[in-house]
């Protein structure tokens, strides 16, 4: 099942999902890495779709490239747990 951008009420349910709380409870001096948290979330997960397996992933990768779009690949999200679809990353590069 293919959930879109945005939403359908999926909230981030990953082993992350409550560090940000957990920081902010801290005080003062964690607030950068706060900053960096919330950043890499929404880098990684913001914004695009998750699917439920990563199979699901992989079939919308499929329909996207046959309908003249990029190359993608499916990858786990640390923060919600789901699937996202990425660029794919020369071997070496993390």
């Amino acid at each position: 099942m293919m959930v879109p951008a945005g939403g359908a009420g999926r909230r981030c349910r990953g082993p992350l999902r409550n560090l940000s709380a957990t920081l902010s409870d801290m005080g003062a001096e964690h607030r950068d890495i706060e900053r960096w948290f919330e950043s890499e979330r929404a880098r990684s997960c913001g914004n695009k779709r998750r699917y439920e397996s990563e199979r699901e992933a992989l079939d919308g990768a499929y329909l996207i490239r046959m309908q003249g779009g990029e190359s993608l690949d499916a990858y786990r999200c640390r923060f919600c747990g789901g699937w996202h679809l990425g660029h794919s990353r020369p071997p070496g590069q993390a």
